[in-house]
């Protein structure tokens, strides 16, 4: 039997928190009139990313806001006054779609912890070294080219 390596067992922690956060999102389309439609195309092994204009928007933001915090709560990652830490990257679509964001967690009930403009490394840092951050929401597409964007979620852990 093959031993996993840290990056293989991270790609799998990836895949499997932006496969639950895509799964809650749909469940919330039927439990709540909820429904919207999305390219599920944009749910990728370690993040959520688009095109800027055609598959992203500020609705998807804030129900992609709703769906991480339900998520968080239904696993337990959740407790009493924890927050959610949200960030962004420089690209112009990033203040809209990170305000969107920060008002789906915050009609969930959970506070907010706006790091404003920030690198991914100091976001991760954020939500790993203070246990009253549960996890947090990256509005970053990273490597690609200006007209996309996306989200990177994180637990309380600093881990997918």
């Amino acid at each position: 039997m093959d031993v996993m390596d840290f990056k293989d067992f991270m790609d799998c922690q990836l895949l499997l928190l932006t496969y639950k956060v895509y799964s809650t999102l749909i469940s919330l389309h039927s439990q709540r009139n909820f429904y919207m439609q999305f390219n599920p195309e944009i749910f990728k092994a370690y993040d959520i990313r688009g095109l800027v204009r055609g598959d992203l928007s500020e609705e998807l933001a804030y129900r992609i806001g709703r769906a991480f915090v339900s998520y968080l709560r239904s696993s337990s990652y959740l407790h009493d006054d924890q927050s959610v830490v949200v960030g962004r990257d420089m690209r112009e679509s990033g203040p809209l779609l990170s305000a969107a964001v920060m008002r789906g967690i915050q009609d969930e009930g959970v506070s907010v912890v706006n790091i404003g403009l920030s690198s991914t490394p100091l976001f991760n840092f954020a939500c790993a070294n203070f246990p009253e951050h549960a996890g947090g929401i990256m509005v970053t597409a990273s490597h690609n080219p200006a007209e996309y964007n996306g989200f990177k979620l994180t637990l309380g852990t600093g881990l997918p």
